[in-house]
């Protein structure tokens, strides 16, 4: 007879190429308690990483990516269906780790999403990196679609905007990509010592579930850092004045997760969480978790994750990102979003003057798509029914036509008083 496990499961899933660039921030040392794996159609963005890695589509794609092709994408994550459906049993938790927009991640991601609630995965998360407002249009239609998915299938899903980074130069895209990429690894580092009880002070999934009790509300992702004296007090500020929480004047439930190096004065942590519960009117409803990490010396790292008022859609991407935070996400040439896929999660209003009903949703897949019950046919035309016979024939309120003193209306045989036999 097998013992129960003691320490809930999770795992972590990188998909796509600017996932990869994430995970390779991620030391291996310090995530031993969670199941890792890059998923990618593109060989060489997963060649060096020093987790387990799965190419998927080999056959179809060839290991050279998608190029932004959604049907190659959806076709090389059909076939390694059972791959993906395999890493996501057994999951208590599921973080996903993507870069929307490209042909992979936006297909394969919101697979994974899918096959975790069907697996019976109790929480999952993810990290969404959108594209730079460059690579066109159609490339973040196609993202938004995607995260749309992701947030109706996941507890959490969190929007990482690229968009600051194209109107800074290329050293200071190119450190803030790499900024970007650490700090979303700590987050993912945070949630899992947090579940897996490898922090000081932990919590569990479910604490993250009434964190992330409604999906309607808008998911929040900020970070503050600082070392030296008063580091404590300094990370708070810097957290508080972060770009993802400067539209926020109060936030519904919050998780604060605290790194720090071993000679951490715990009693400053009291006043931290009281700060931030002042701040945005969280007196009572934070919840935190406290890991220590050796490589940090004075540096105290704070992580807040929460959820608040969804904005208006083209307020976002004004709000979403961090202060000097975003992510790597290696462009690829603009994509044509197919007709299937280019709609999935947008509900549109029919204007024909023939109707004013609201269309119903499009589903992301074709393979995820619920089909109808099938209808009963209505018969195009009535039904012929049999009338009792009548002196004045079928149309019996017309009036009489005489013609040589007889009504025509009345067929002959009546007339005449005739009699057939067969």
């Amino acid at each position: 007879m097998e013992s129960p496990k003691t320490t809930p499961s999770i795992k972590i899933a990188a998909v796509g190429g600017a996932a990869a660039n994430v995970l390779a921030n991620l030391p291996p040392s310090e995530i031993s308690n969670a199941e890792i794996c890059a998923f990618d159609t593109d060989r060489v963005s997963i060649s060096m990483l020093p987790f387990p890695c799965k190419l998927l589509g080999e056959d179809d794609v060839g290991g050279i990516g998608t190029g932004g092709d959604t049907e190659l994408g959806k076709n090389a994550a059909l076939a390694d269906i059972q791959l993906l459906s395999d890493f996501t049993k057994g999951a208590d938790a599921l973080i996903i780790i993507c870069g929307l927009g490209g042909g992979t991640a936006s297909m394969v991601a919101p697979m994974l999403s899918k096959l975790a609630r069907e697996n019976g995965a109790k929480f999952s998360m993810a990290f969404c990196i959108m594209p730079l407002e460059m690579e066109g249009p159609q490339r973040m239609e196609l993202a938004n679609s995607a995260f749309k998915y992701l947030r109706k299938k996941c507890d959490a899903a969190l929007r990482i905007e690229n968009s600051t980074f194209s109107k800074t130069s290329l050293s200071e895209a190119e450190s803030a990509f790499s900024d970007a990429n650490k700090r979303i690894g700590s987050a993912v580092l945070s949630i899992s010592s947090a579940i897996t009880r490898s922090g000081l002070v932990n919590a569990d999934i479910a604490t993250l579930k009434r964190v992330f009790y409604d999906v309607k509300k808008r998911a929040i992702l900020a970070i503050g850092e600082a070392e030296g004296n008063d580091a404590t007090k300094t990370a708070i500020e810097n957290l508080i004045s972060s770009d993802s929480l400067k539209s926020c004047k109060r936030l519904d439930s919050a998780f604060v997760a605290f790194s720090c190096p071993h000679n951490f004065d715990m009693t400053l942590m009291q006043p931290a969480l009281e700060a931030i519960g002042k701040r945005y009117d969280l007196q009572g409803k934070i919840k935190f978790s406290l890991r220590t990490n050796e490589s940090q010396d004075s540096r105290i790292e704070i992580t807040l994750l929460g959820t608040c008022e969804e904005l208006p859609e083209e307020s976002v991407s004004n709000n979403l990102s961090f202060k000097t935070v975003s992510e790597s996400n290696s462009a690829k040439s603009p994509i044509e979003v197919s007709n299937e896929v280019s709609t999935a999660a947008n509900q549109t209003n029919d204007t024909s003057a023939e109707s004013h009903k609201k269309k119903a949703p499009r589903r992301f897949f074709s393979f995820g798509r619920v089909l109808d019950e099938p209808k009963a046919v209505q018969p195009s035309q009535g039904e012929f029914t049999f009338v009792e016979a009548s002196a004045r024939g079928f149309f019996s309120d017309t009036p009489a036509n005489i013609r040589n003193g007889e009504d025509i209306d009345i067929p002959s045989f009546i007339r005449k008083k005739l009699k057939i036999t067969p």
